[in-house]
């Protein structure tokens, strides 16, 4: 869940959710991840209403300031504003807009705008993989290796 500025900037903290059969993460293998990735896992790779909760209260809630609008797709686990009432801590004002439904892949700012940009990041990266043979597995989650000399986009 990337959170995106009314001026189009990108905030620096994301909200992963991946899927796992358990609905948890292997205790047997620590996972990478960054200071600005906050990484979860439910058995669907879905959100629900705690995962949202978790959202708010691990990302919404440290880079909002005293009042703020969010723009949201009609989800039901995410469009309770007593969800977000009850896991801002800093006493914040959230003003909540839905996004009506079947309307989202032309008024969603993600869908028209970044997703489109992190889809030809994507295949850039793929592309620089399979076209150099790099020894990069990218279904791996655990990229721990030091890859960044491998990718210097031109």
């Amino acid at each position: 869940m990337p959170i995106i500025t009314a001026a189009g900037e990108l905030i620096n903290s994301v909200f992963i959710c991946l899927q796992e059969r358990t609905g948890r993460f292997p205790v047997t293998k620590a996972i990478f991840s960054p200071s600005s990735v906050v990484t979860t896992c439910s058995e669907s790779g879905k959100l629900n209403k705690s995962l949202i909760e978790h959202w708010i209260r691990e990302v919404l809630d440290k880079v909002t300031s005293n009042r703020f609008l969010l723009l949201i797709d009609q989800w039901s686990p995410q469009t309770d504003i007593s969800v977000y009432e009850k896991n801002l801590t800093k006493g914040q004002s959230c003003n909540l807009f839905v996004i009506p439904e079947k309307t989202t892949s032309t008024k969603q700012p993600c869908d028209t705008y970044f997703f489109r940009q992190w889809q030809a990041l994507t295949k850039r990266i793929y592309h620089r993989v399979a076209i150099d043979e790099l020894p990069i597995d990218l279904r791996s989650r655990d990229m721990t290796s030091n890859c960044k000399d491998w990718f210097t986009i031109n």
